[in-house]
């Protein structure tokens, strides 16, 4: 079709047409708002016809592949329509632009999908009777999310041995090496996420995928549970590794210890609870305040937050999804500030208070146990900042 026959009366190679295609394709979408554009040219090619791209913007966007997964789509998109009725606005169904000098189209076009992904989600996610897909992969995100965010709560575990047995930067040495894993198995975070959603797109099943980002965040706040509970013995396995490898100097030596029975043993021996008997009196620690408290948990909440909402930005505004995955910075940046600005000196001052002498043991620990409860409310309040904080990526990658 040539794209004349779109855009201009008499336009039609085979006859003179009073009306150009514009006007009556306007016309199909006024009586049947609900219509969708099936075309059998592969997708991938759609970009390089004129006629296609108009025909898509006439369509409102509505323009499928006659795939499985392109007629899924098309029918989930006639069905929102459908059901969202009074909801539209007649400027949809005027798809007029401006060189058929008639009314522009409303202004839901390429650089404006993700608003209307963002409803189709919502839609999606309240209609859909199909339960989430709990597959190896997402078994697979939760676990690594769930060893990550186990090594940033053991941290702390870290801080008391070195106070208990005056070796701060030998506690923080070994504590290291738990963070390479857990670097290792960041950096494998990011593609199984990224393949998520790349899954749940071309499946049809994008709706889930809100669900999906919520459970990665709920694992992050079950293993964050889990190594505050296990703080205390992380702390003392961390005062026993200290003291041998100050007699033995040897990291492979130490690993494999840790490795053999009698590293078992010494785990088993170390097994502990929490004792919630200095908390009695919920009395706030020196050096600890409420906005120490409320800015690390604000930090949390961005830290745990911010690749997965990119990530699902990139969902909202496919055209930009590359743009939008590089975007976490625009959320963690602002936690970065906050860890390493104002809560990282806060504790650095206080460990060294307790090593001097300055501030008793006890005090020192039901000071990390307030700060641990913080970072344990941040990964909750990430579930809330989820939707919001990937709505801001996606206008940033559409808009600027």
């Amino acid at each position: 079709m040539s794209a004349y026959e779109i855009t201009h009366p008499g336009g039609s190679v085979e006859h003179f047409n009073e009306e150009s295609g514009a006007v009556w394709l306007g016309r199909i979408t006024k009586v049947y708002p609900a219509a969708v554009w099936l075309n059998p040219v592969p997708e991938a090619h759609w970009g390089y016809t004129q006629s296609v791209k108009l025909i898509k913007q006439l369509m409102n966007d509505r323009m499928y592949p006659p795939t499985l997964a392109g007629l899924d789509d098309a029918m989930r998109e006639r069905t929102r329509k459908i059901e969202r009725g009074g909801l539209i606005s007649r400027d949809d169904f005027t798809p007029y632009p401006l060189w058929c000098r008639a009314r522009p189209p409303h202004p839901a076009g390429e650089r404006h999908r993700w608003v209307s992904r963002l409803r189709s989600t919502r839609t999606d996610f309240k209609s859909s009777a199909r339960p989430a897909m709990i597959d190896l992969p997402l078994v697979t995100i939760l676990l690594l999310t769930g060893f990550i965010n186990l090594i940033g709560a053991l941290a702390y575990a870290a801080r008391i041995a070195g106070v208990r047995t005056r070796r701060i930067a030998m506690s923080f040495a070994l504590f290291n090496i738990l963070v390479l894993f857990s670097r290792t198995s960041n950096s494998f975070l990011g593609p199984f996420l990224a393949k998520r959603i790349e899954t749940r797109i071309h499946d049809g099943s994008g709706g889930q995928l809100f669900l999906d980002m919520q459970l990665v965040l709920a694992a992050a706040s079950v293993a964050t549970l889990i190594g505050i509970l296990l703080v205390p013995t992380g702390q003392r396995m961390f005062a026993v590794a200290i003291g041998w490898y100050q007699d033995n100097r040897s990291t492979t030596r130490l690993a494999l210890k840790a490795a053999s029975p009698s590293g078992a043993r010494t785990l088993w021996r170390s097994l502990t609870l929490p004792r919630l008997a200095h908390l009695k009196s919920w009395k706030m620690p020196k050096g600890i305040s409420w906005g120490v408290l409320i800015a690390n948990c604000l930090a949390q909440s961005l830290l745990a937050v911010g690749v997965v909402a990119s990530l699902y930005a990139g969902y909202l505004a496919p055209e930009f999804r590359v743009t939008a995955s590089q975007l976490s910075a625009l959320i963690n940046g602002f936690a970065t500030i906050l860890l390493f600005a104002f809560i990282d000196p806060q504790l650095s001052v206080m460990t060294d208070d307790a090593v001097e002498g300055k501030v008793d043991e006890a005090e020192f620990r039901r000071a990390i146990t307030f700060i641990s409860l913080s970072r344990l409310a941040g990964t909750v309040l990430a579930q809330a900042l989820l939707l919001p904080a990937a709505m801001l990526i996606a206008w940033v990658a559409v808009h600027v």
